[in-house]
């Protein structure tokens, strides 16, 4: 619909223009402004999107402090070293800043690797196995739990 007044022309969607002669269908939109809603459209949605994403992470997990000999450890503080050194295939320096140095060692060389087991006494009675291959990181291989020296 178009309304005429003078040489002021309104569109069916409200806008004024003045001395255009032209007209347009009343229902076109034309593209470039119904690509720019899209595109704000889609925005808007990647936006909320990752916020949603970010308010549904868990807080992330507190890393034990470097192990110290000469404090004591709970089971509960043993448990959790232990489970954090495999539940991320850790490597040979975080385990030793996770329990300390091992008590015992011991290393196999083969054809491109080599494979090393450290055995550690109180407070953890556990063996790892480590997998060192040429040209890559090492890698945990297993962790076991040693028979402890006491009943």
């Amino acid at each position: 619909m178009r309304v005429e007044r003078d040489d002021w022309q309104v569109d069916s969607d409200g806008i004024a223009n003045k001395g255009s002669k032209r007209s347009r269908p009343a229902a076109s939109f034309g593209l470039p402004r119904l690509l720019a809603y899209r595109c704000a459209l889609a925005a808007l949605a990647i936006v909320f999107t990752s916020l949603a994403g970010l308010a549904r992470e868990p807080p992330p997990a507190r890393d034990p402090a470097a192990y110290d000999p000469e404090q004591s450890l709970t089971d509960q503080e043993r448990a959790l070293r232990l489970n954090r050194i495999e539940s991320r295939r850790s490597t040979p320096s975080e385990v030793r800043r996770l329990i300390g140095p091992p008590g015992h060692t011991a290393r196999q060389i083969l054809y491109n690797r080599a494979l090393e087991q450290w055995l550690y006494d109180s407070p953890f009675f556990v063996r790892l196995e480590f997998e060192y291959r040429r040209g890559q990181e090492p890698q945990l291989l297993s962790v076991q739990q040693a028979a402890s020296s006491h009943p």
